[in-house]
């Protein structure tokens, strides 16, 4: 950041790339604070009724209701406790996979700070995914609005949840399950990544009809959100929203130069791990 300041110009702490939505968001814990279950988007001019679901704005703004704080100051307080508590999880779900404290250590850090490596290839790659898409990049998400780290956060327990049940603990099933129906509601994109995993992971499940009861209770979970988004986008506004926030897949090149480094290691990390018999497991899950 400071490296591509501009002359003139100051920093307002919203990236560009986001701008727009921060005042959607607002608008939202606004709405929550007035008693709406069902929200509006007032920062468009499609025709449009209350009809959006987001319980997790509900739940944020409730604590905050009477203080009737700014909405912006109840976004960024909501950022930082999840910010914090992301990253305190972050140890335990790393541990899942990995008991020796320094390597866990290791994990973290590169999970953290890894993203931006990207701005060295600046001049050939410019829209390197690693400065471009907060999702999947922790030290993104912990800039944006708290609804990303609460969606990381549900991301990482579901997948770490799918692993721990096919080491025979049966509560990670119902985690993973619950994790997924938070995500529908919030980041269905995000439901989509834990979905296809929670279907790899099958391959590790003993029994058809093992296998079958996980898929149905997928299925269980994932219609009803599925049905509320195939309506909401036969709305006019749905449809407006839908023209402009068309977001191809990033390139191969923007892909590889964002996570180059932890390829790399990566790599050469799984080699070592996968001759190792009793880690073998884990690495092809991984």
């Amino acid at each position: 950041g400071f490296l591509q300041k501009v002359t003139g110009s100051s920093y307002t702490g919203i990236r560009s790339m986001n701008a727009s939505d921060f005042n959607v968001n607002g608008a939202w814990v606004k709405q929550a604070q007035d008693g709406n279950l069902l929200f509006q988007n007032p920062f468009t001019s499609n025709p449009q009724k209350p009809f959006l679901i987001r319980p997790f704005y509900v739940a944020i703004s409730l604590p905050f209701k009477f203080l009737r704080l700014d909405p912006a100051v109840t976004l960024h307080i909501w950022r930082l406790i999840f910010s914090v508590l992301l990253l305190i999880a972050l140890f335990r779900l790393i541990r899942i996979f990995e008991e020796i404290p320094a390597r866990v250590n290791i994990a973290f850090l590169l999970l953290a700070f890894t993203s931006g490596f990207g701005y060295f290839f600046r001049n050939i790659v410019p829209a390197s995914s690693d400065l471009q898409i907060p999702e999947a990049f922790l030290f993104l998400t912990l800039g944006e609005p708290p609804h990303f780290q609460y969606s990381l956060l549900l991301l990482w327990s579901g997948i770490a949840a799918i692993y721990l049940y096919n080491q025979n603990h049966q509560s990670g099933l119902w985690i993973f399950l619950i994790c997924l129906e938070l995500l529908w509601w919030d980041h269905p994109f995000d439901a989509f990544s834990l979905i296809a995993i929670g279907l790899l992971a099958l391959w590790f499940v003993d029994g058809w009809r093992k296998k079958g009861s996980v898929l149905a209770l997928i299925l269980v979970i994932s219609i009803p959100p599925l049905l509320y988004y195939f309506n909401l986008s036969k709305l006019p506004y749905a449809q407006g929203a839908a023209e402009q926030n068309l977001m191809p897949s990033p390139g191969i090149s923007a892909i590889l130069t964002a996570f180059l480094p932890l390829l790399l290691l990566a790599a050469v990390g799984a080699i070592y791990q996968y001759k190792i018999p009793e880690r073998r497991k884990i690495v092809i899950f991984l």
